[in-house]
């Protein structure tokens, strides 16, 4: 085994093949943060993880014998792993490749980031400074993965001007929900009482009133995968309206329209602020033969606001806005369904969740007529 004495340093380990005489190569990309297998050649069509398997290792024993959660890419003979959550500067690994009778192994410990990238807190969503009474999520999102368990010590909901705290304002669960890269973390206010008539609203009422104002701290502090630390600190001010039990809805005139041949983004207004986290992942562009167009998503105005700039430039065929029906309000109203709706009410035909398609409007360049 190989040990780990340069950040910037690729170990790797080397093993007589039984494939053509060639070699295969096991090797930690402290760059890229990926573990990369080389030429590999399969007979068939395998589970990847069945002959790469990566563990977390204390005193070069495998603990408890679960395998890290990862990404698998073949290109060609290279076979890559890249785990959901990035490899720690403060954890020893150990990745073991076996194609029938060859083995190797490699052992390593999580480097820093090239760049010495310091944690930071970036922000905090929704950004307006005015939520509804029945409010339902707070985004947390940081620069570089964040580890677990930080957040009942670093989060205050004061109740102001007399900076009272707020007592079980947020949901406590076991695990907290961060999303795949460990950069954005969520945080739900309590929905037992949010959703009038359950026990938890009944005892303690909305964690939010309306006409009052509020200040969310998230200390500094928060250790990040590799070892540091954020050394800034965000407060949030808002105040609180009224319980907001309306559905969102898209306008087909609230969505731009195209040019082709040109990059212009296409913009969807949804003239009131949205689920920043499913704002981001809910909505896709998509051409006439349902393939997903590349590209940057944005978003504006308090997020009320959707922008996509595609990678390529519009052709002259048809494109279309997918929207999946889960999209949510800032109070969690969805395309079809209020929050807080009693499922008594509900009628037989309740609207299935699907996802919206929506053709987009498409304009010819404009030609230029020569004098």
């Amino acid at each position: 085994m190989l040990k780990n004495f340069l950040s910037s340093l690729l170990l790797y380990l080397v093993v007589a093949g039984t494939y053509a005489q060639s070699e295969v190569n096991l090797l930690f990309d402290a760059d890229l943060r990926i573990i990369r297998a080389s030429n590999i050649k399969l007979q068939e069509r395998i589970d990847f993880k069945e002959i790469l398997k990566v563990y977390r290792i204390n005193k070069n024993q495998i603990i408890n014998d679960v395998q890290i959660l990862g990404d698998y890419q073949l290109d060609g003979s290279n076979l890559t792993f890249k785990p959901k959550i990035p490899f720690s500067s403060t954890s020893n690994y150990l990745a073991k490749l076996k194609i029938d009778k060859q083995t190797a192994e490699l052992s390593f410990t999580g480097d820093k980031l090239s760049s010495e990238q310091k944690p930071l807190l970036l922000g905090l969503y929704p950004s307006i400074s005015e939520l509804p009474m029945n409010q339902l999520k707070i985004y947390i999102e940081f620069n570089n993965p964040i580890k677990s368990g930080q957040s009942e010590s670093k989060i205050k909901l004061l109740e102001m001007p007399e900076e009272k705290l707020v007592e079980d304002a947020f949901l406590r669960i076991s695990e907290e929900l961060w999303d795949e890269e460990h950069k954005r973390l969520t945080l739900f206010f309590d929905p037992g009482r949010i959703k009038i008539g359950v026990a938890p609203n009944i005892q303690l009422g909305l964690p939010l009133n309306s006409g009052n104002h509020y200040r969310l701290i998230v200390e500094a502090g928060w250790k990040d995968q590799y070892g540091g630390k954020t050394s800034n600190r965000i407060i949030k001010e808002f105040k609180v309206s009224d319980l907001d039990r309306i559905s969102p809805a898209i306008k087909p005139g609230n969505i731009s329209s195209i040019q082709v041949s040109s990059q212009n983004p296409l913009i969807i207004d949804f003239s009131e602020p949205m689920d920043y986290g499913l704002l981001k992942r809910l909505l896709a562009v998509t051409d006439q033969n349902g393939v997903r167009i590349a590209g940057k998503v944005k978003v504006a105005n308090n997020e009320s606001i959707w922008i996509f700039v595609p990678n390529d430039t519009w052709n002259d065929q048809s494109y279309y806005l997918n929207v999946n029906t889960w999209l949510e309000d800032l109070a969690g109203n969805n395309l079809i369904r209020l929050f807080d709706e009693d499922i008594r009410n509900r009628s037989q035909e309740e609207k299935e969740h699907t996802t919206i398609k929506i053709p987009i409007e498409i304009q010819s360049p404009v030609k230029l007529i020569n004098p």
